[in-house]
């Protein structure tokens, strides 16, 4: 007899605990998403100076460096190409490597 009363006991607690935590669930609704149309913009984005451009704006101004600051520049642009290597950033290593060889046309001047 008193084992039923502390099994009756026991399950009440057990099933009154998990109403009163359930509570009443509200009705779920999606998050609202602003959906922008894709607008295509009346005139494509001009591209101020051609990638030939700048290496020749480049080769303009290293004219006039001393050579040491042109080993000096050099000197950076390797280690930036070696840095871009490691981290296959194979587009910079081609852009440092074309900067230094610009840079040896003016070795000995």
């Amino acid at each position: 007899m008193m084992k039923e009363k502390l099994y009756k006991i026991f399950y009440l607690s057990i099933g009154l605990s998990v109403f009163v935590v359930a509570g009443a669930l509200e009705k779920y609704t999606i998050p609202q998403q602003s959906i922008r149309p894709y607008i295509e913009s009346a005139t494509p984005p001009q591209i101020t100076s051609s990638p030939q451009n700048i290496f020749t704006q480049f080769e303009s101004k290293i004219s006039n460096l001393s050579q040491r600051e042109r080993d000096a520049l050099k000197a950076n642009y390797v280690m930036k190409r070696d840095a871009a290597a490691k981290n296959n950033q194979f587009d910079a290593v081609g852009y440092y490597q074309r900067l230094i060889d610009i840079l040896k046309k003016y070795e000995g001047r």
